[in-house]
């Protein structure tokens, strides 16, 4: 069976319009829906910062838990609040055992740093749920996401359990993105912000017909539009194109995103979350395109 297969940024939780709209399009799909979350950006530094102080001599956990109280309360009601404050006391229990044994492992880190989409993908869960929809969330080590033992920058290598992920249509599953399961057990995170990545290895897995990018800004442009302001969208770009520009800073796209879609030659449509109808604004796949330029874009890099 196939399943709809979307990447969605954390951030979606602050713009109604844009989950409205993601909702809206999943009712139009009659497959399994799967949403890959990515971390909420200030929620994956704060867990960072903890762990460059977490063997400070009176470390405490105090401030990383104010910070997702803070998260929590204006967002879920107060049934829901319970459930997400226990992920939270898992987060502190672990760096506070850290600070106590003074173990800090590759691993350790790793399995630290899931905690940011796990979260995420949480808070969506039960945001979800206020409002009527069924949702469930389902992690790596419940369907079986094999990956190698590269902490920090792992390949995924199987999928063990897709029945799992082979539920109602009208359901929603969501899954935290950038890690699966080594063979020791462990968690091992394929890389920063690599829940494309995630999601593109699920699609391949799921023979889904396309993968899906719900953008909440604008990624594949003619130039950085921080620099140029009237750089355009790119309509079309191949799987090489897309890796390429995805190494520099202003596009938000993990380099190897491409890999698992390559051989099955499935599409990937960036949609862009803000604009209307459900036409893609980039269409990534094996076909060359070329336009009146020869150049499609130039990226750069600061240093």
């Amino acid at each position: 069976m196939s399943a709809t297969i979307v990447r969605i940024e954390g951030e979606i939780i602050y713009q109604q319009p844009a989950l409205d709209k993601l909702l809206d399009y999943l009712e139009h799909l009659h497959t399994p829906h799967i949403l890959v979350v990515t971390a909420l950006t200030g929620l994956a530094r704060a867990v960072e910062q903890e762990l460059e102080k977490v063997h400070e001599k009176d470390y405490s956990p105090t401030s990383l838990s104010a910070f997702l109280a803070s998260l929590g309360k204006p967002l879920l009601q107060k049934s829901s609040q319970s459930d997400f404050h226990g992920q939270g006391t898992k987060l502190t229990g672990l760096l506070t055992g850290i600070n106590l044994t003074g173990d800090y492992s590759p691993a350790l880190k790793d399995q630290v740093l899931s905690f940011s989409e796990q979260l995420t993908a949480l808070l969506i869960s039960l945001l979800l749920k206020q409002k009527g929809h069924v949702s469930e969330l389902l992690t790596p080590e419940q369907i079986g996401l094999r990956v190698s033992a590269d902490f920090g920058n792992a390949t995924f290598l199987s999928l063990d359990q897709p029945e799992f992920l082979r539920r109602e249509q009208s359901s929603v599953i969501l899954i935290p993105g950038s890690y699966g399961m080594a063979p020791n057990g462990r968690i091992a995170r394929t890389g920063r912000s690599a829940a494309d990545y995630t999601a593109a290895f699920l699609a391949g897995q799921m023979k889904a017909e396309r993968l899906t990018l719900w953008n909440l800004r604008k990624e594949f442009t003619t130039a950085n539009p921080e620099i140029v302001p009237e750089a355009g969208t790119l309509k079309r770009l191949t799987y090489a194109e897309a890796s390429e520009l995805s190494y520099f800073d202003h596009v938000d796209f993990h380099p190897r995103t491409v890999e698992p879609l390559q051989e099955s030659h499935t599409p990937i449509h960036v949609i862009d979350a803000g604009s209307p109808g459900f036409d893609p604004h980039t269409v990534i796949n094996s076909e060359d395109s070329t336009g009146e330029r020869v150049v499609k874009s130039i990226a750069g890099t600061d240093d």
